[in-house]
């Protein structure tokens, strides 16, 4: 499967319900493979393989959106995979951002607004795409009206960032010092398309701050999240009417708790669906391959279909 940087042999499937799979990035076993992954955005159009045998499955991945897939769209490209694996409930092979799960025995009620004297954290890092343009003068307006803390590259600079060997870490514990005293944080993505909910805002609600959306629909977000445990921006007509309701819940302790009642009964996973993945993978892997037709990638996975250019 190429993706992976390195070999990982047969040792990652062990457990999988089919576990009789090798993970490779040498090239030589291609025509052997039964499962070919391509990266979207380490797809290089130069230097493909020169066929797909009957059986194999060329497969496309991406955990970014069209947006931001930066895939090229020709008709040779565009209809050279059978199997599609992305963040999108579409696909063959879903990869999660996060999911929340149920809770063998609830969890005690907690006053989470007692800690939480601060209003709206956000971190971001990506300032210049299409979407971040509109997400930051949807945050430029809001940021006359309720308090908004801005870290990151766009941003002030974090207080819990450290430099290790130049390797750029946040430290955890000032993280989880940070988070208690904010009662909100923008999970606002960098592309408004179907289905796009990434780990901004499986962070939110892993650190106990209710989370400010923008991105998939409001329905999309049900789908997935707990019950009443976020702000979506659509349930507002304009950002003043969005600001009122944010000041109210940072005064109204009772109020903004009932955003919290979902952690009694469930819990949020991040960040542990590599293992689940490589199964899914593996089964695909092993099923009798069937004749299928390629997609048509670039009806498909077409950003003016599945974007949106404005938050309203």
């Amino acid at each position: 499967m190429w993706f992976f940087d390195n070999d990982h042999g047969s040792t990652s499937f062990k457990g999988c319900p089919e576990s009789l799979c090798n993970i490779t990035y040498d090239r030589s076993f291609l025509n052997e493979s039964s499962l070919v992954l391509f990266h979207s955005r380490d797809f290089n159009a130069k230097d493909l393989p020169d066929h797909r045998m009957q059986d194999q499955r060329f497969t496309f991945m991406s955990m970014e959106s069209p947006a931001n897939s930066m895939m090229p769209m020709d008709r040779s490209i565009s209809t050279m995979f059978n199997l599609t694996m992305t963040y999108m409930s579409s696909s063959d092979i879903v990869v999660k951002y996060g999911d929340v799960v149920r809770r063998k025995t609830p969890f005690p009620d907690i006053n989470y607004a007692k800690t939480k004297s601060r209003g709206t954290l956000w971190y971001v890092s990506n300032c210049f795409t299409e979407g971040s343009i509109i997400r930051w003068e949807f945050v430029k307006d809001l940021r006359q009206l309720v308090d908004v803390d801005v870290f990151g590259l766009c941003g002030d600079p974090d207080p819990c960032m450290l430099n290790i060997k130049k390797m750029r870490r946040r430290n955890a514990t000032c993280s989880k010092e940070m988070e208690k005293s904010y009662r909100f944080y923008l999970a606002m993505e960098n592309s408004l398309c179907v289905d796009y909910i990434t780990e901004k805002f499986w962070y939110a609600l892993n650190n106990d701050m209710v989370p400010i959306v923008m991105g998939a629909s409001i329905e999309e977000y049900q789908k997935v999240a707990p019950p009443l445990s976020f702000i979506h921006v659509n349930q507002f007509a304009s950002v003043e009417e969005l600001s009122a309701h944010l000041i109210y819940l940072q005064v109204n302790d009772d109020a903004y708790n009932q955003y919290m009642t979902w952690k009694r009964n469930f819990t949020v996973r991040q960040n542990v669906f590599l293992s689940e993945i490589l199964c899914l993978l593996c089964s695909k892997a092993q099923q009798r391959a069937q004749h299928r037709a390629s997609y048509s990638l670039k009806e498909w996975w077409n950003e003016d279909k599945l974007c949106r250019k404005s938050w309203r």
